[in-house]
């Protein structure tokens, strides 16, 4: 840069700074202070019990808890069964790795093809049934096998007839074997399990 050009500049600069002002304060001014996530939630927790409602919340969890322990809701919808049918499922998988006994040794072979039923027998039926039927749970309770509902409230029928009932929770049995009506009857049939629909009157 010539001497020349840094004098303008100089005087260009100079001349800004002269005709800048204060130009005051237009507004009040206030101090920053935000409350920290703790201190929120300790405010509206004392809110909260103040009020009755933590207590209030408390008590309708627990009666839903309570409500699905003695009738768990079903995840499928089953139709009675209205023509007797039966099929039979195989319950062979392909193993997806190794299966390994107490010694580490392997019994099953990645990619090999295993059936439980070589080595463990099924044991009694199972019997899937509505439990809001009473047909449906006079039938089971003359039948061997253990009682299975896929709707209605096992805690209140054992208290009724002193016997064991359980719940498929979460459909689980019915969509591994594909149930769509009940009663069924499921049992051991050679390495396969038959799967029996039942019409009752």
């Amino acid at each position: 840069m010539t001497i020349k050009a840094l004098a303008v500049a100089v005087t260009f600069i100079s001349s800004h700074i002269t005709f800048a002002k204060d130009l005051g304060t237009f507004s009040q001014v206030f101090e920053i202070k935000e409350k920290s996530l703790l201190e929120v939630i300790q405010e509206k927790l004392q809110h909260l019990s103040q009020t009755g409602a933590i207590e209030k919340h408390q008590q309708e969890l627990q009666k839903r808890v309570q409500q699905t322990i003695e009738r768990p809701h079903p995840m499928v919808t089953v139709q009675k069964v209205t023509t007797p049918s039966t099929k039979l499922y195989d319950p062979s998988i392909v193993v997806k790795e190794d299966i390994k006994d107490h010694k580490n040794q392997i019994i099953v072979r990645q990619g090999e093809v295993y059936n439980p039923l070589d080595d463990v027998n099924f044991g009694e039926p199972l019997l899937f049934i509505d439990g809001d039927d009473p047909a449906q749970v006079e039938w089971a309770l003359k039948q061997p096998g253990k009682k299975v509902l896929v709707k209605g409230s096992p805690i209140q029928l054992m208290k009724q007839y002193n016997q064991t009932f359980y719940f498929d929770q979460g459909s689980l049995l019915l969509k591994k074997l594909d149930i769509h009506e009940v009663p069924a009857r499921i049992s051991q049939q050679g390495k396969k399990l038959l799967i029996e629909m039942i019409a009752i009157d």
